[in-house]
């Protein structure tokens, strides 16, 4: 048997400089494609993780043949991914907000989307953001959010926040066993 599927979709987050190490892990056991937001290459660039995964895409036009991306890259996915996961980017889903090939991916898949939100407490604690998270838990997508210690970017202190990025080996884990939660929020 072959390995499973992934798209794993990467927001513009400073979590994005992460993602290496995260696909380094999962690529054991997933074939991945990737999508990064416009905002998501402010801090990584496409060719950065090129070589590690089976596509990267960029925009709804970054292929140009003839398919419907945001419909082809949802097809046949074992599991779906957003990682980091942007403040902007739970409002878009938690709206149906469809402007990127991400939230075009996102309102075509009909399954539990897997969602790992990247942000300072303030951010996280604001009283939007929760609406917006109750709303997508309530949509039965999965929170893999951890508290952890972090750079809060507009400072550069370390800080815990309760919107950190899981363990990579510990997100594995938790992928194969569909249904179980890290976020307690």
């Amino acid at each position: 048997m072959g390995k499973k599927k992934m798209l794993l979709g990467v927001t513009g987050t400073i979590g994005a400089i992460n993602l290496p190490q995260f696909i380094y892990t999962l690529r054991d056991e997933y074939d991945i494609d990737v999508i990064l937001t416009e905002n998501a290459q402010r801090f990584l660039s496409p060719r950065a993780i090129r070589p590690f995964v089976q596509g990267v895409y960029e925009n709804v036009f970054s292929d140009c043949s003839s398919k419907i991306l945001h419909v082809e890259l949802v097809n046949e996915i074992d599991r779906f991914l957003i990682l980091p996961t942007s403040a902007a980017t739970l409002s878009k889903i938690a709206n149906g907000a469809a402007n990127d090939l991400l939230s075009l991916s996102v309102l075509n898949y009909s399954e539990a989307i897997y969602i790992a939100p990247n942000m300072n407490n303030e951010m996280w604690n604001n009283p939007a953001v929760q609406k917006n998270v109750k709303i997508i838990k309530e949509f039965g997508h999965i929170f893999v959010n951890t508290t952890s210690l972090g750079i809060k970017a507009s400072s550069g202190e370390i800080v815990q926040t309760e919107a950190g990025l899981p363990d990579p080996d510990e997100l594995l884990k938790l992928l194969s066993e569909k249904g179980t939660v890290l976020s307690k929020s």
